[in-house]
């Protein structure tokens, strides 16, 4: 009787094992996913500004990738002056 309550001891403990490595793996995925998320976004946002400024130089009478400013600087503002010349 002792060994089959051993026995069960054993297995229910290697299925919490089981269990928590698993819990583990995916958590660890979980963060990975999180981290390729943001760096997406990032991307996304770097690739929005890019636009914006690109838009507002050509507005502007901009002729080559030498007046091309990708330093970011008013890119909020030109992403509104695009919302608006786009809305009227």
């Amino acid at each position: 009787m002792t060994l089959t309550i051993d026995n069960r001891s054993r297995s229910k403990e290697s299925s919490l094992t089981r269990a928590l490595r698993q819990i583990q793996e995916l958590n660890s995925k979980i963060h990975e996913l999180e981290q390729q998320h943001q760096d997406y976004v990032q991307k996304q946002q770097n690739l929005i500004r890019a636009i914006a400024e690109r838009k507002c130089f050509s507005n502007a009478g901009s002729r080559g990738a030498a007046d091309f400013d990708l330093s970011l600087r008013g890119g909020v503002s030109a992403l509104l002056a695009i919302a608006v010349g786009e809305a009227k």
